[in-house]
C-alpha cells in the first residue's frame, strides 16, 4: 500500500485463513502511531548513559568512603552503634546517639555499674524509679533477665549492653532483675562479668514478702487457691516448702551463695519495709554507697493516702505533676489466718538470725 495516513506508520504482516476446503495466507497492512515506533538510536545516546552511570558510581564511591570514615572515627572514639554489633571496643562502650536522655552524640551504652538484684515483692522497682530521678544515673527500663536466662546469657555481654540505656560518661548505668538474687548460677555469672561491681538487695519482712508474693500471682488467675492452703502443707499441718514463695523468704539461703563471690560491701541491703514508710532515708544510703551526689530531695516525696505508699513530686517537660508506682503495686493483702501467721513467723525465725549474722545488721522483724 502506498497511500500514506499523517502521524501512522505502516507495518506489514501474515495473516492465515483457514478453511475446511482451503487454506489461504493473506499479506495485510496495519497503521501504528508514530510514537509507538522507537525512535533511531541518537549518536550522543551511547554517551550520555556512559556519563550517567559515571555520576552514579563517583556519587556512591563518595557515599562508601565518607561511610567508611565515619565508621573508622566512632570505633576509635568508642564504638559504633551496638545494633549493628560493630566495633565493640574493650572499653565496654559503643558511640551512639541517645533520644532517651541527654540528646548527646556522646551517650552510650555500657555494661551496668550496679545491679539490683532482687528480692522480689520487696521494693526493688521504687528503688529503680526513685533512682531514676538522680541525673547522674541511668537506668535500664525493664527487667533483662540476662544472667538467669541461659538463652540470653549465651547470646554475651554484647548482647546484654545492648539491653542498658544511653548514658554519658559520668552517669552510673542500673539495670533490675530480681529474679538474680536467688537463681543459682547468676553470682558466679555476675563475677565473671565484674568481680567489683556494686549490688543492691532490697529485703522486707519475710511474711510479708510472702503475702505479697501470692497475691501477685493470685492476682493473674480467676480461681487460686487461699493464702493459707498455698503456705500450709495439709498433710502435716506444717510450712509448704515446695511453694516457691515460701522458699524464697529464706534469704540465708541465697545470700551464702553471693558472699562466696562478692564481699559485703559491695552489698548495700535497703530495708523494704523502712523504703515503704520513709524512702527518702533509703535513697539518701543508696546515693552514700554509690558515691553519688545527693540530689534527690525530700520534698520529692509525697504520701498518697489512697494508695497508701509515697508518690513522686515531678517537675518536668510535661509540667508539676505526681507520679506513682503502677497498678500491680500495693495490690491490697488479704486477711491471714492468726494462727498461720504465728506459724509462719516460727518457721522464719532462724533464718532471720542466720541472715542478720551474714550481713552484720539486724532488722525489725517479729
Amino acid at each position: 500500500m502506498t497511500d500514506k495516513i499523517p502521524g501512522f506508520t505502516w507495518m506489514k504482516g501474515l495473516l492465515k485463513e483457514v478453511a475446511p476446503e482451503k487454506k489461504v495466507m493473506t499479506v495485510y497492512y496495519k497503521a501504528v502511531p508514530q510514537d509507538d515506533v522507537s525512535p533511531p538510536t541518537s549518536p550522543n545516546s551511547t554517551s550520555t548513559c556512559l556519563r550517567f552511570s559515571r555520576f552514579r558510581l563517583v556519587t556512591f564511591l563518595v557515599v562508601a568512603v565518607l561511610a567508611i570514615l565515619f565508621v573508622t572515627l566512632s570505633c576509635l572514639n568508642g564504638g559504633w552503634d551496638p545494633r549493628g554489633s560493630v566495633c565493640l571496643t574493650p572499653t565496654d562502650s559503643v558511640l551512639v546517639h541517645s533520644d532517651v536522655t541527654t540528646h548527646s552524640p556522646l551517650a552510650r551504652q555500657v555494661l551496668p555499674h550496679c545491679i539490683i538484684i532482687g528480692v522480689r515483692k520487696a521494693g526493688t522497682r521504687a528503688v529503680l524509679q526513685y533512682l531514676q530521678l538522680h541525673p547522674d544515673v541511668a537506668v535500664a527500663g525493664y527487667e533483662v533477665h540476662f544472667f538467669d536466662d541461659n538463652v540470653n546469657y549465651s547470646q554475651g555481654l554484647n548482647f546484654y549492653r545492648r539491653q542498658m540505656p544511653y548514658s554519658l560518661k559520668h552517669q552510673l548505668t542500673i539495670e533490675k532483675t530480681p529474679a538474680y538474687f536467688h537463681t543459682l548460677k547468676v553470682p558466679e555469672r555476675v563475677a565473671k562479668m565484674n568481680n567489683s561491681i556494686k549490688l543492691i538487695l532490697v529485703v522486707r519482712q519475710p511474711v510479708q514478702r510472702l503475702i505479697s508474693s501470692y497475691v501477685q500471682l493470685a492476682s493473674k488467675k480467676d480461681h487460686f487457691p487461699t493464702f493459707e492452703e498455698k503456705v500450709i502443707d495439709p498433710d502435716n499441718d506444717e510450712v509448704n516448702e515446695n511453694f516457691k514463695p515460701v522458699k524464697r523468704s529464706l534469704y540465708y539461703i541465697f545470700m551464702n551463695r553471693w558472699l562466696k563471690h562478692f564481699r559485703l560491701d559491695q552489698i548495700h541491703i535497703v530495708d523494704g519495709d523502712v523504703l515503704i514508710h520513709n524512702p527518702f532515708q533509703e535513697i539518701y544510703n543508696v546515693e552514700t554507697f554509690l558515691g553519688l551526689e545527693h540530689k534527690i530531695s525530700k520534698d520529692t516525696f509525697t504520701f498518697n493516702r489512697t494508695k497508701g505508699f509515697y508518690c513522686l513530686k515531678l517537675d518536668d517537660e510535661l509540667g508539676k505533676r505526681t507520679k506513682c508506682l503502677s497498678k500491680s503495686k500495693g495490690r491490697k493483702h488479704p486477711p491471714v489466718d492468726p494462727e498461720v501467721l504465728l506459724k509462719l513467723r516460727r518457721y522464719y525465725k532462724s533464718a532471720n538470725d542466720l541472715f542478720f549474722q551474714q550481713v552484720h545488721r539486724r532488722f525489725k522483724w517479729s
